[in-house]
C-alpha cells in the first residue's frame, strides 16, 4: 500500500490543506519547529487507525470546522482507494471509496492494512528521536532486554509487560516469604483454624448433638418416603373402587366374539346407493346406442349424393378470386398514375427553363449540404474580407497615436541623472530631520512601509479594474523605490548632512521626482501598447494570407462543380440549393414512373396466370361456355363449391357427433362396470343370492357387531382409568372383583398410614429438641465470630489466588510467545540488522546475535570479540537500536507493504553516519514507501531523487 496524496479538511493547525506525494518512493517533509510536522504525522495515523472522541476534539481547528480529511492510497488488488474519516460522521468510522464506485467501511480498511493495529504500526513502521531519548534513560541490563524486544516486536512493550507481571507476582506470593499478600492470608487462616478448634472443645458435646440431629433427619426422610408410598397404594385402591362397575360389565361381555362375516358398517347404505346409481346410467347407455345408429344411416345417404370433381383444385382457385379482383383494380389504377406522372414531369421541365437529361445525372444526398456550404463559405469570405480591412485601418490609427504619445512623454520628462540628484537631495533633507529624534525616525519608517504598501495596492487595484499589467508594474517599481530610499536612510542615520537643504528645495525636488516616476510609468505603459500593436500587425498579415488561401480553395471547388454539373454555370451560387430540391423532386418522379411500370408488368403477369388456371379447370370439368367472362366463371365455381362444402361439413358434423356418442357409450359402460363389481362383491361377502337376501343378512350382522363394539369400549375405559401397573396389581382381566374386598383393603391401608404418621411426629419432636440444643451451643459469640472471620479470610484468599494464577498464566504465555518470535523472525531480523549496524559503525562491529543461554543481545567487533549491550556506548546503542528497527521493518515488509514513517530519528548523527543512514533509508525506499519528517533543509540535497515538501510555519 502506498499513500499518493492527502487532503486535510481540518486537523489542529491545518485546515483545507493538501499534499501530493507524486510517484517518488521517498518523500521528505521539512519544516521548522511548530510548523506542524507532528500534526501531519498524527493526521496520517488518525485516518488509518482512528482516534477516541476526546483525542479527536483535541485536534479541533481553532477557526472552526470539522476534524477530518482523506488520503488516496494505491493498492495492488483494488487500485486507487480514497480513505475518508470525519470526526462527527458515523462515530468517526472510516469510509473507503474504490475506483468502480464501491464503498466500504472500517473492516475493509483493516483488511488493506493487513490487520495491523496502531500500536503495532508505530512499533514496527515508525520511530522518532523520542524513542532514542527513552533508550538513554535505561540501565545496562535493562538496555539489553529492551533491544532484544525491539528485535522481536519493534518496541519495548514485551520488556515492560514482563517486568510488570514479575513484580506483581512477587508482591502476591513467595514460597518462603512473609510480606506478600498470599503469604499473609495463609498465616492468618492457620491462626483462625487453631482458635476455632479451641472454641469447639470448650463447647463440649456439640459434635454428638450434631450427629444425633443428622440421624433423626435421615429417619424422618425414610418415614416420609414410606408414608408417600402407602398413600400411593391407598390412591390406587380408591381408583379401583371407581372402576368396579366398568370391570363388572367387562366380565359380563367377556364371552362375546367378533362376527365372522366382515361386512362394513354401512353395507346396507352401500347396497342402496349402488342400486340408485346404476339405474340412470343404464337408461343413458340405451339412449346413446339408439342415436348412434340414426347418425350412421344419415351419413350414408349424404355420401351417395356428392359430385365427383377436384375439390382441392376448386378450393385453391377460389382463394385466387380475391387476388384476381385486386389485380384488376391495381392495373387500372397504375395505368392512370403513369399517365398523370408523365404529364407532370414534362410540364415542370418545360417551366424550369433548363434542358437536361435526368437519367444522365445523379443527385446524392450530400450534394445539398455541399452546395449550401459553398454558398455559406462565399458569404463568410466576403464578410471576413470587409472585417479585415476595418481592423487594418483601426490598427494604423492606433500605431500613429501611440508613436505621437511616446514622443510627447520623452520631451516632457527629466533625465535620469537629474532624477538621481533630486533623490539624493530628498534623502539629505530626510536624514537631517530624522537625526533630531529616534521617535520621529520610527514613525518615518512606519510611514515609508505604509506608503510602499499603499502604492503597490493601488497598482494592483488598477490592474484588476483595467486588466492592464502596466499599473501593477508601475506600483511595484514605486514601492521598490520607496523601500530602497528607506534602506539608504538607515545606512546614513546618525550622519549629519554636508550642507543644509531648505524645505522649498525639498518640495520642488519631490514634485519633480514624483512627476518623473509618473511619466516613467506612462512610458512603460505606452511601450507595452507599442509591442501589442506590432504583434497585431503580424496577426493581420497572417489573416490576409489565410483569406487568400480560402479564396483560392473556394474557386477550385466551384470550378469542380461546374465540370460535374455544366447547367450550374447559368445560375448564381445563391440559387444552387433551390435548384437541388427541384432536381431531386423531378428525379424522384422519374424513378416513381419506372417503379410503377414494373409493378404494372407484374400485375399483368399475375392476371394471365390466374385466368389460364381457371380455364383449365373448366375444361377438365366439361363446363366450357365461351360467352362467360372470367369473373362470371369465378361466380359459378363459387356457388357449386359452396354446396359441396356444405355436404362435407354435414358429414363431418355427423362423424364428430357419432364419435362423441361412441365415447359417451364407452364411458357409461366403464362407469357401470365397477358398480356391477361392487354389487357382486357385497353379495359375495354377505353370502347372499340377491339384494333382498342381502338386506336380511345385514340386519343380523349389525346386532352381533353392536355387542362386540361395546366390549371393546369397556376395555378402553378400564385402560384409561387404571394404569398398566394397577391392572396387573389387581388382576382385573382374569376374574371379577368384589366390592367388599376392595373396601376392606382400603380400611386396612388407612390404619397403616396413621401408625406411620404417629411415628413421624415423635421423630420430628426429638429433632426439634436437638436443633434447639445446637442453637444454644452455636450462640456462643466467640465461635460465631471465629467462623465468620475464617469464611471471610478464605474468600479473600481465593480471590487473591485467582489473580495470582491469572498473572502467572499471562507471564507463561508471554514467555512462549517471545520464544516463538525468537525462533521464527529474530534470525532474519538479526541478519539484516547486522548489515545495517556494520555500515553505521564503519565496520567496527560486524555481527549481531542472540546469546540463547542468557537470553540477551550481543554484538561482535571486527576482532571477533563479543560485547553485551551494557558494555556499549550510548551512541553505539542508539545505532544498534535503529539497525534493529529498520531490519524488523524490512523483514515484515515482505508480508505487508505499508508506508515507513521516520521523524528526526537521527538528527544528532555526525556527518559520516548521517550519510550512511540516508543511504540505508534510500535502499529501504526501493521496497516500500518512506516518509521522512525533519527540520533540516539540507537533507533533500544529500538524497538522490526524493520529493520534498516544505511546511510554512
Amino acid at each position: 500500500m502506498r499513500i499518493k496524496s492527502l487532503h486535510i479538511y481540518g486537523f489542529g493547525k491545518w485546515k483545507d490543506y493538501s499534499v501530493t506525494l507524486d510517484e517518488f518512493p521517498l518523500t521528505v517533509i521539512m519544516g521548522d519547529n511548530e510548523a506542524g510536522k507532528s500534526t501531519i504525522q498524527q493526521y496520517l495515523l488518525f485516518i488509518l487507525f482512528g482516534l477516541p472522541p476526546r483525542k479527536r476534539e483535541f485536534y479541533q481547528p481553532k477557526s472552526g470546522g470539522s476534524v477530518g480529511g482523506n488520503i488516496t492510497v494505491e493498492t495492488e488488488k483494488h487500485g486507487e482507494v480514497i480513505v475518508e474519516r470525519i470526526h462527527d460522521r458515523d462515530l468517526g468510522e472510516a469510509i473507503c471509496r474504490l475506483e468502480n464506485g464501491e464503498q466500504h467501511g472500517e473492516v475493509f480498511l483493516k483488511e488493506l492494512l493487513g490487520g495491523i493495529s496502531k500500536t503495532v504500526y508505530q512499533s514496527i513502521y515508525s520511530f522518532n528521536a523520542e524513542d532514542l531519548l527513552q533508550l538513554q534513560r535505561l540501565t545496562g541490563d535493562e538496555l539489553g532486554e529492551v533491544l532484544l524486544n525491539v528485535g522481536l516486536m519493534g518496541s519495548d512493550q514485551i520488556y515492560e509487560t514482563t517486568k510488570t507481571l514479575e513484580k506483581e507476582l512477587d508482591s502476591q506470593f513467595k514460597p518462603k516469604g512473609r510480606n506478600p499478600k498470599l503469604n499473609q492470608h495463609l498465616e492468618k487462616i492457620e491462626q483462625l483454624t487453631k482458635q476455632r478448634r479451641q472454641a469447639e472443645q470448650e463447647v463440649g458435646n456439640y459434635q454428638q448433638t450434631l450427629e444425633k440431629t443428622e440421624a433423626l433427619n435421615k429417619e424422618i426422610n425414610e418415614l416420609n418416603e414410606r408414608v408417600e408410598k402407602e398413600r400411593g397404594y391407598a390412591s390406587q385402591l380408591s381408583q379401583l373402587k371407581k372402576t368396579l362397575p366398568v370391570i363388572q360389565r367387562f366380565h359380563q361381555l367377556k364371552n362375546v366374539s367378533q362376527p365372522e362375516n366382515q361386512l362394513p358398517d354401512d353395507a346396507y347404505d352401500q347396497m342402496r346407493h349402488l342400486q340408485e346409481t346404476i339405474l340412470p346410467l343404464k337408461s343413458r347407455l340405451n339412449a346413446a346406442a339408439a342415436q348412434l345408429q340414426e347418425n350412421r344411416e344419415e351419413a350414408k345417404y349424404i355420401t351417395s349424393s356428392r359430385a365427383d370433381y377436384s375439390y382441392d383444385e376448386a378450393e385453391e382457385l377460389l382463394k385466387l378470386k380475391t387476388e384476381y379482383e385486386r389485380n384488376l383494380e391495381n392495373k387500372n389504377r397504375l395505368e392512370q398514375q403513369i399517365n398523370q406522372l408523365e404529364g407532370e414531369l414534362e410540364t415542370e421541365l418545360t417551366g424550369s427553363g433548363i434542358s437536361l437529361d435526368l437519367a444522365a445525372y445523379e443527385f446524392p444526398f450530400y450534394l445539398e449540404e455541399k452546395w449550401r456550404s459553398l454558398r455559406e463559405e462565399t458569404r463568410k469570405l466576403q464578410a471576413d474580407t470587409v472585417q479585415w480591412h476595418e481592423k487594418e485601418r483601426t490598427l494604423s490609427q492606433q500605431k500613429a497615436q501611440t508613436k505621437r504619445q511616446l514622443e510627447e512623454l520623452k520631451n516632457e520628462s527629466i533625465s535620469e541623472k537629474e532624477a538621481e540628484r533630486n533623490s539624493e537631495l530628498i534623502d539629505f533633507y530626510i536624514h537631517s530631520q530624522t537625526a533630531a529624534s529616534s521617535l520621529a525616525s520610527k514613525k518615518s519608517s512606519t510611514l515609508f512601509y505604509a506608503g510602499a504598501g499603499l502604492i503597490f495596492l493601488t497598482g494592483w487595484l488598477l490592474t484588476f479594474l483595467t486588466l492592464e499589467t502596466i499599473w501593477l508594474l508601475s506600483g511595484g517599481i514605486l514601492s521598490l523605490a520607496v523601500l530602497v530610499s528607506m534602506k539608504l536612510q538607515s545606512k546614513e542615520q546618525g550622519k549629519s548632512a554636508s550642507q543644509p537643504v531648505s524645505k522649498e528645495a525639498y518640495n520642488e525636488a519631490r514634485e519633480k521626482l514624483q512627476k518623473y516616476e509618473q511619466t516613467k510609468g506612462e512610458y512603460l505603459y505606452l511601450m507595452e501598447n507599442w509591442k501589442s500593436v506590432q504583434q497585431e500587425e503580424v496577426r493581420i498579415e497572417e489573416r490576409q494570407k489565410q483569406l487568400d488561401d480560402r479564396q483560392n480553395q473556394l474557386g477550385n471547388t466551384i470550378d469542380e462543380q461546374y465540370r460535374d454539373y455544366p447547367f450550374l454555370t447559368k445560375l448564381h451560387i445563391d440559387h444552387w440549393e433551390k435548384l437541388y430540391h427541384l432536381l431531386r423532386q423531378l428525379k424522384g418522379k422519374q424513378q416513381s414512373i419506372e417503379k410503377i411500370k414494373e409493378e404494372l408488368h407484374t400485375c399483368y403477369k399475375q392476371l394471365t396466370g390466374i385466368e389460364e388456371r381457371l380455364d383449365g379447370f373448366f375444361r377438365a370439368c366439361n363446363w366450357e361456355d365461351g360467352q362467360q367472362s372470367h369473373l362470371q366463371r369465378f361466380t359459378k365455381l363459387t356457388d357449386f363449391h359452396e354446396q359441396e362444402v356444405q355436404k362435407t361439413k354435414e358429414l363431418k358434423r355427423l362423424e364428430k357427433e357419432s364419435m362423441l356418442l361412441t365415447a359417451q357409450k364407452e364411458k357409461l359402460e366403464e362407469e357401470l362396470a365397477p358398480l356391477y363389481d361392487q354389487l357382486d362383491s357385497l353379495l359375495h361377502k354377505a353370502g347372499a343370492v340377491d339384494a333382498e337376501h342381502f338386506y336380511k343378512i345385514v340386519e343380523h350382522h349389525q346386532s352381533k357387531s353392536k355387542d362386540w363394539q361395546e366390549k371393546q369400549s369397556v376395555v378402553q375405559q378400564v385402560q384409561l382409568m387404571l394404569t398398566e401397573e394397577e391392572q396387573h396389581l389387581f388382576n382385573v382381566w382374569d376374574a371379577p372383583i368384589r366390592e367388599s374386598d376392595v373396601l376392606m383393603e382400603a380400611d386396612k391401608q388407612e390404619k397403616v398410614i396413621e401408625e406411620l404418621k404417629e411415628k413421624l411426629s415423635d421423630c420430628q419432636k426429638e429433632r426439634a429438641d436437638a436443633e434447639h440444643q445446637l442453637q444454644q451451643l452455636e450462640s456462643s459469640e466467640r465461635l460465631s465470630e471465629l467462623n465468620h472471620q475464617y469464611a471471610a479470610e478464605r474468600e479473600v484468599f481465593q480471590e487473591e489466588t485467582k489473580r495470582w494464577a491469572a498473572h502467572k498464566v499471562a507471564l507463561e504465555v508471554l514467555k512462549k510467545t517471545k520464544e516463538a518470535y525468537q525462533h521464527n523472525y529474530l534470525p532474519n531480523v538479526l541478519k539484516e540488522a547486522s548489515a545495517y549496524f556494520s555500515r553505521l559503525t564503519a565496520g567496527r562491529y560486524t555481527a549481531i546475535n542472540l546469546d540463547r543461554n542468557a537470553g540477551k543481545i550481543r554484538v561482535k567487533d571486527a576482532a571477533g570479540q563479543y560485547y553485551l549491550t551494557n558494555e556499549l556506548s550510548r551512541g553505539t546503542a542508539d545505532q544498534l537500536y535503529i539497525s534493529l528497527r529498520l531490519a524488523l521493518a524490512k523483514v515484515l515488509s515482505g508480508h505487508q507493504q505499508v508506508p515507513f514513517i521516520v521523524d528526526d530519528a537521527f538528527v544528532h548523527f555526525d556527518k559520516s553516519r548521517l550519510n550512511v543512514m540516508l543511504e540505508i533509508i534510500e535502499e529501504l525506499a526501493n521496497t516500500q514507501q518512506v516518509i521522512l519528517f525533519t527540520w533540516r533543509r539540507d537533507l533533500p540535497e544529500q538524497l538522490e531523487s526524493p520529493q520534498s515538501v516544505w511546511l510554512n510555519s
